[in-house]
């Protein structure tokens, strides 16, 4: 994958120069559209939209190369809103504008270590950047670098996902959808549980209910996260969002016996989103409790 987005923007995309054989990236598509097609949420690949987008055949432009190149995406912006002074002619508009910014219909980039340029059209080394085809470039240069570019990489992908998803039903969803699918929903404010949730054992109104949400509402992101993965084997919301899904919080039998409240930590069963909560003597014992227990659980999850 590509490194530079990998730092700048911390998601997948596929490296023009790659090695990799075809087939590699025809299983990879394999091993996506097997998650679209089993409607498993959480895959821990931060792809882009624009990948489940191109997927879908729809037209990519600005703000699809902004969530990948998002520096790139902003000079473009710029380049775009500029504007000339109202009392200068068009032919020194055009002028000052080509001295300021200095592009022609080309792009450079490395290849196995070496420099390359491209031509956007051809021709495109010998003709400038003005204002009246400043759009085009801008439209040109997305187009190489969120498809032409890739285009070795991303149809043995295509070809993969394709081969699971065929389904008319799938086609039916658009690039936006399918990344909800896949990686899950952004949502996690656990609060969301709260209207769904069914108690056994214990009731809304419990005193040690109360507790409960008070330490997950106090979570910061990174618990939050842990605190879902560990009752529903993936830290990623649901498609909908956490709104969507039941939490069942169950009494751990022999809680209550003497000489026990506070020395048994929570547990779960990820299959039925199941969380099994001794009762705690404070809010202290059980935040402690259940800190300790997202924060050294193991066992499988939706990776």
């Amino acid at each position: 994958f590509d490194k530079v987005v990998a730092e700048e923007a911390r998601l997948l995309w596929f490296d023009r120069a790659s090695p990799k054989e075809s087939v590699d990236f025809w299983m990879l598509g394999v091993v996506l559209g097997l998650a679209v097609y089993n409607s498993l949420p959480g895959l821990d690949a931060r792809f882009p939209v624009c990948v489940f987008r191109k997927l879908r055949g729809e037209t990519l432009g600005l703000e699809d190369l902004g969530e990948l190149f998002p520096m790139v995406a902003n000079s473009f912006r710029t380049l775009l809103k500029w504007q000339p002074s109202e009392d200068l002619e068009k032919g020194a508009a055009n002028e000052l504008f080509a001295n300021t910014f200095c592009l022609d219909f080309t792009v450079s980039f490395q290849d196995e270590g070496q420099s390359r340029t491209k031509e956007l059209k051809p021709g495109g080394k010998d003709l400038a950047v003005t204002l009246e085809n400043r759009a085009e470039f801008v439209t040109l240069y997305c187009d190489w670098a969120l498809t032409e570019g890739v285009a070795k990489q991303f149809e043995p992908f295509k070809r993969g996902f394709s081969r699971v998803c065929e389904s008319p039903l799938l086609q039916a969803f658009t690039g936006d959808e399918l990344s909800r699918i896949v990686m899950g929903e952004t949502d996690i404010e656990l609060d969301n549980l709260r209207p769904k949730a069914k108690y056994e054992g214990y009731t809304a109104a419990s005193e040690c209910m109360f507790w409960f949400w008070s330490v997950l509402q106090d979570f910061d992101s990174s618990h939050r996260r842990l605190f879902l993965s560990f009752v529903t084997g993936s830290d990623r919301s649901p498609v909908g969002g956490l709104g969507e899904l039941q939490l069942i919080i169950q009494k751990k039998p022999g809680a209550l016996q003497k000489g026990n409240k506070g020395r048994r930590l929570p547990t779960a069963h990820t299959c039925f989103n199941t969380l099994i909560l001794p009762e705690y003597g404070s809010l202290i014992q059980l935040r402690e409790a259940l800190v300790s227990a997202i924060e050294n659980t193991e066992g499988f999850g939706l990776e």
